[in-house]
């Protein structure tokens, strides 16, 4: 039987009205006894802290259009077809506003504060989407060029970076953006005049003695820190190579084109450059691309790169000899970790290179196989856990190397063709679905997702692209 709805809500009304066997009464006033002044106070904090979190979409527009009306750049009228392209517009007048009020008056710390609030906002993943939807690609490209001063380059570069961290959409709409070309220029970088161009661009730090700037110092002064070109390349090389690694891992049409253009050789150069930092990204991104590329590893060899390597294993092995003959109860200092650091990044690299014929074949050349058993014999003798727990993994990988390469021949080659492990920005392309491989000279040719056009030693000048462009 249909239950009757009136008189069931006429049972409720009833119900509500003489709660507790009475006529509920309206409430009154608390009395005395039941106000507690703490609790009240506690009350009203929490009421004032939820009145102040902010929109994140709404301060990330506000800081893109600070950091565009301060380097009076053409990124703000960008941004704002992006937004009317992404179905996404800023509040009423904003436009009209930023276009009349003149550029902002903001200081090198500023800006760099800024960015890093920014690098904060896009740690969300929806975050990230959402600077992209408002038009923030444009800004953070042209906060890249080689004009701009060389920390807010990298921090930059940083954004990105965080943006495109498991995060295939941004990752393509980043590429599509033209952020592969400004990554390069970062890449590319050279320490001369990087520290003079940083103090001309430093507002805060205008007050500098003119005898310096007219002798082009080579250092400058920055939140505390004497920063000289040296230093300012390297930052901008780490942040490039985090911001790299960010968007073509994972991502096949960033790795092709990455490739095209002499991507392999500047790895190469920079895992032989004398910072640390960048040597060891630089290695490791090197073994990415040989993992997924078997055939580029002739071409490293050939541009050079087991000479850092070598490096590598060497200053490793001394570091272990030394923790050996005068054992520290703390363990490894700070710079002898980052040796064990980079050489744990040049053993993932030989290992990779070392799984097919021709690496193999290279390395017992160059006599890496008995650095690598030197280290990993230096790396046993440690004295105490202190040491061992702090190198598990490069043991454990000197370790699967060594026996690589004791036996007389390479080992067999691998019997199917190494898969890519490109994600999709769209779930409606799937794995087997055929890609279009663009040669240099227009040529296309579509294969199999999951497969290579060619294994052969030339196939760096092929782009991989989806049929559908996601």
């Amino acid at each position: 039987m249909v239950p009757d709805m009136k008189s069931l809500q006429g049972l409720f009304n009833w119900s509500m009205q003489f709660q507790g066997g009475q006529e509920r009464e309206k409430p009154s006033q608390m009395s005395d006894e039941e106000y507690d002044a703490q609790k009240m106070r506690w009350l009203a904090n929490a009421l004032d802290m939820y009145g102040q979190v902010q929109d994140p979409a709404a301060r990330m527009r506000q800081i893109k259009m600070a950091l565009d009306m301060s380097s009076g750049s053409s990124s703000s009228s960008s941004g704002s077809r992006a937004e009317a392209g992404a179905g996404s517009h800023p509040p009423a007048g904003t436009e009209a506003a930023g276009a009349q009020q003149p550029p902002l008056t903001l200081s090198l710390e500023d800006k760099e504060a800024l960015l890093e609030e920014l690098t904060d906002w896009v740690t969300s993943i929806d975050n990230a989407r959402d600077l992209h939807s408002i038009g923030g690609l444009p800004t953070l490209l042209s906060l890249m060029d080689s004009s701009v001063a060389p920390s807010l380059r990298w921090r930059a570069a940083e954004v990105a970076a965080t943006c495109m961290a498991n995060n295939p959409a941004v990752q393509q709409w980043f590429l599509d953006g033209g952020l592969l070309p400004k990554l390069l220029g970062l890449l590319d970088a050279v320490p001369h005049g990087l520290a003079q161009q940083q103090a001309a661009q430093d507002g805060a730090n205008a007050a500098q003695s003119s005898s310096e700037q007219q002798q082009g110092a080579s250092h400058v002064e920055n939140g505390g820190k004497r920063q000289n070109d040296d230093e300012l390349c390297a930052a901008l090389q780490v942040k490039g190579l985090l911001a790299l690694s960010a968007l073509i891992r994972h991502c096949k049409p960033a790795l092709e084109l990455f490739r095209l253009d002499g991507g392999l050789l500047r790895l190469v150069n920079l895992a032989g450059s004398p910072d640390s930092r960048v040597q060891r990204k630089a290695l490791a991104l090197l073994q990415y691309l040989l993992a997924q590329h078997p055939q580029d590893t002739a071409p490293a060899v050939q541009f050079g790169c087991l000479g850092p390597c070598a490096q590598a294993l060497q200053e490793a092995r001394d570091a272990a000899a030394a923790a050996e003959r005068s054992p520290s109860a703390e363990g490894f200092s700070l710079d002898e970790l980052a040796k064990m650091e980079r050489a744990g990044a040049a053993l993932g690299l030989l290992d990779e290179a070392a799984r097919s014929a021709d690496g193999w074949q290279a390395l017992k050349r160059h006599s890496m196989d008995s650095l690598v058993a030197d280290l990993h014999a230096a790396l046993a003798r440690l004295p105490t856990p202190e040491y061992k727990e702090s190198i598990e993994v490069e043991q454990s990988v000197a370790s699967q190397l060594q026996k690589a390469l004791v036996g007389p021949q390479p080992p067999p080659a691998a019997a199917v063709a190494p898969k890519t492990d490109h994600v999709p920005a769209s779930r409606d392309h799937k794995p087997e679905d055929p890609v279009t491989l663009t040669t240099q000279a227009g040529q296309h040719v579509s294969q199999p997702g999951g497969t290579e056009a060619s294994q052969g030693d030339n196939s760096m000048g092929l782009c991989v692209v989806p049929e559908n462009r996601f």
